[in-house]
């Protein structure tokens, strides 16, 4: 009967053991996984969190996207529908409703026949395509959409904006991937860092 018990008391150590390392493992798995920054807004915010600098040049959105996009519309506070589709090319159906946000397009090119081509064609296999279909054109995919909600009267938390002054008359502006780079500040407003960024040129 002893040796059934010495047995038995391993048995326990080893199952408590077993269930503290399954505990430490979905401790660290949820915060990787839950407290992980999901949205533009989110990482720039703890990115520039740890910077020490007030100001800050050069913020390349693409530092921040991990999705596949061409083109990106940044839209402000009383754009309405019809100044963001201009802006995008085609008719924006999404719904504003009073805040600031990006609207982020991949394009596609498609065969006369409606046939999409692949996105992974090289310069060589894209040109063949167009000597052999003189039909082809753009498709417009919206891939990403963001909006930045903020108080009234008060700063957002996190914003872009189209044009190098916050209420300039330029109310949406597109951007291609490799000139969205804006320069931004961050302003501390009540106890809490708030941050706005600019478009580098008119």
């Amino acid at each position: 009967m002893e040796g059934y018990g010495e047995t038995m008391k391993k048995l326990k150590y080893v199952i408590i053991a077993v269930c503290v390392v399954a505990a430490v493992v979905g401790a660290v798995f949820a915060v990787q996984h839950f407290s992980k920054p999901k949205t533009i807004a989110e990482k720039a915010i703890a990115y520039y969190e740890k910077q020490d600098e007030e100001t800050y040049t050069d913020m390349k959105l693409e530092d921040f996207t991990d999705f596949d996009w061409d083109y990106v519309v940044v839209y402000r506070m009383t754009a309405d529908a019809e100044e963001i589709s201009s802006a995008l090319g085609f008719e924006y159906e999404g719904d504003i409703d009073s805040t600031s946000g990006l609207v982020f397009v991949k394009r596609h090119f498609v065969k006369s026949d409606g046939t999409r081509l692949s996105d992974d064609l090289t310069e060589e296999e894209l040109e063949a395509e167009l000597e052999e279909d003189d039909g082809i054109y753009y498709d417009y995919e919206v891939v990403y959409e963001e909006k930045f909600v903020g108080e009234l009267q008060a700063p957002y938390q996190f914003a872009i904006y189209p044009d190098t002054k916050m209420n300039s008359k330029k109310k949406a502006r597109k951007f291609e991937k490799e000139q969205a780079v804006f320069d931004g500040e961050r302003i501390l407003y009540e106890g809490e860092n708030r941050y706005a960024f600019f478009a580098q040129s008119k």
